[in-house]
């Protein structure tokens, strides 16, 4: 190892917390997606499609911030689970819209309740001035990297 490393910064760098506090909360959404049989990152998809419903594939990409492939595969699945169902367009036959299906319907209330209890846990003993102060940081550190 070269001697001009310093790697005793990166441990007590922002970047390391935030990817152990991505995976940690990672970990504790897929556990209880699990019970009601959606994986991580599709839930993304019901709760989109809850605000928005009727949207694009390239729409659900742009508002969840992931490729277009990863929808489609995404959608694929959730399509042969019975999740969603696309259709045409009425407008523009070239176009495709993602809709919830009646069993998509009912995951968006248990897909909130996963997300709302994970929120808490996260930030759990924190008083409100702080959450609203990290919240900034975080918007903040969002836009030094987009």
């Amino acid at each position: 190892m070269n001697p001009q490393t310093d790697l005793t910064g990166l441990e007590h760098g922002v970047g390391l917390l935030l990817v152990q506090i991505c995976r940690a909360h990672r970990n504790l959404v897929a556990v209880a997606l699990e019970a009601i049989r959606v994986h991580v990152g599709q839930e993304h998809v019901v709760y989109r499609l809850a605000i928005q419903e009727g949207t694009t594939q390239s729409g659900l990409a742009e508002a969840l911030c992931v490729d277009a492939s990863t929808v489609t595969k995404m959608v694929l699945r959730l399509e042969r689970d019975g999740v969603v169902e696309r259709r045409p367009d009425p407008a523009d036959a070239r176009l495709q819209r993602v809709y919830l299906t009646s069993r998509g319907k009912t995951l968006v209330q248990p897909v909130i309740d996963i997300w709302s209890q994970a929120e808490a846990r996260l930030v759990a003993g924190m008083a409100e001035t702080e959450r609203a102060m990290l919240r900034r940081l975080l918007v903040s550190m969002v836009r030094n990297l987009t």
